[in-house]
């Protein structure tokens, strides 16, 4: 029979005693000097490693595993609503984090080889130490001033939060399916966003000197992020809440404007695309660059835009425009004019500013999306376009 220990019981194994298969049920097991605990079941309660002693294989579902100075841990398994602590000295080997099990690494304290897999949890905390780490689909790292070296796989998260040593993590690479959350009091710089990752930079996170490559994303949620380098194919996020004021859009990047989120006074770059989500607010005027697109994407209200620089080349593209076109209608004024695009159930008005005829655009219908391009006819007149004469 195991031997099992409950609430408001303790077993102390001192030096040169082993202790195998034992459950711990609420009370409390201290390994010393020279003693050892092996396969032990932690339910409730608490398992302390002193300097000297050493648990090979616990298994924590509840309470937590702490390895205090000069203790050892090898090969626990943390899951459901266990912990295991490390504190300053203290060395965990080949743990493995399961849903719902938390590794924290205090300072001083060392994880060597954890695999922290999906729905598992690792705390770094500042001074600690995580090396070798491997953190699978779904797992998380919380980078809270420690020092850390391993992989993240695809579908993994890293979090950096506040410090107490103020450390700024520099030169993190986020790979293809990798989420880097950049939270309260973190702070990051030098990221590349390689094809694939996301970085989230929310309240009181900053993000200085940040790359973004083809096919990698930067989320503005809150946070503050200073010289941004994104490549022709990268994503600009704006989460809710998030106002992006007066902002030059790179060549063949995309700015994202989720619903709550407001881009104001924008500038295309060449071939940069702009797109309006439901709820996301687009305000002041766009200036267009050379082949660049303005897409709005929301599924309900009315559409207002005002644009400047529309031009051959450029593409408004009103998505999700239910129905399709009954009337399309330009009227010209000094300095530009108003493009209306009307449907069964909503109405685009587009201000524009430049010079525009009316026979010059183009109102592309896709069923379930108006393409709106401009072609400079060779005549310089032509008559305002009238219902049913969209072209």
């Amino acid at each position: 029979m195991p031997t099992v220990i409950s609430s408001g019981q303790t077993i102390v194994l001192k030096s040169g005693k082993l202790l195998s298969g034992a459950i711990v049920k609420g009370g409390a097991l201290i390994v010393s000097s020279g003693g050892k605990s092996s396969a032990t079941q932690i339910q409730t309660g608490s398992e302390t490693i002193s300097k000297g002693g050493e648990a090979l294989g616990t298994l924590i579902s509840g309470g937590a595993q702490i390895v205090l100075n000069g203790g050892t841990a090898s090969g626990t398994v943390v899951t459901k609503h266990g912990q295991e602590v490390l504190s300053s000295g203290g060395k965990s080997i080949g743990a493995s984090v399961k849903a719902g099990g938390k590794e924290v690494v205090d300072a001083g304290g060392i994880a060597s080889g954890t695999i922290v897999g999906n729905g598992g949890f690792i705390v770094d905390s500042a001074s600690g130490m995580v090396e070798g780490a491997k953190i699978q689909n779904g797992g998380t790292i919380q980078l809270a001033g420690g020092a850390f070296s391993g992989t993240v796989a695809a579908g993994g998260f890293e979090t950096v939060t506040s410090a107490s040593n103020h450390m700024t993590y520099a030169d993190l690479t986020i790979k293809n399916g990798v989420t880097l959350t950049v939270a309260n009091g973190g702070k990051t710089s030098g990221t590349t966003i390689s094809a694939g990752g996301v970085e989230i930079v929310t309240k009181g996170g900053t993000e200085s000197a940040v790359t973004v490559a083809n096919g990698g994303e930067i989320v503005y949620a809150g946070g503050k992020v200073s010289g941004l380098t994104a490549h022709n194919g990268a994503t600009i996020g704006l989460a809710s809440g998030t106002v992006f004021t007066s902002q030059t859009i790179a060549a063949g990047v995309t700015l994202a404007v989720s619903g709550g989120a407001t881009a104001s006074a924008t500038t295309l770059g060449v071939g940069a695309t702009e797109d309006i989500e439901f709820g996301g607010t687009l305000a002041g005027t766009t200036v267009m660059g050379a082949k660049s697109t303005l897409d709005d994407t929301s599924t309900g209200g009315q559409v207002s835009l005002a644009v400047s620089g529309f031009a051959a080349g450029n593409t408004i593209d009103l998505v999700n425009f239910e129905a399709g076109v009954i009337m399309s209608s330009f009227k010209a004024s000094t300095g530009g004019g108003i493009l209306t695009i009307m449907g069964t159930q909503r109405t685009a008005t587009i201000h524009l500013f430049g010079q525009y005829v009316a026979a010059g655009f183009h109102a592309n219908d896709q069923g379930n999306s108006i393409i709106i391009t401009y072609a400079k006819p060779a005549a310089e007149v032509g008559p305002d376009l009238a219902a049913g004469g969209h072209h």
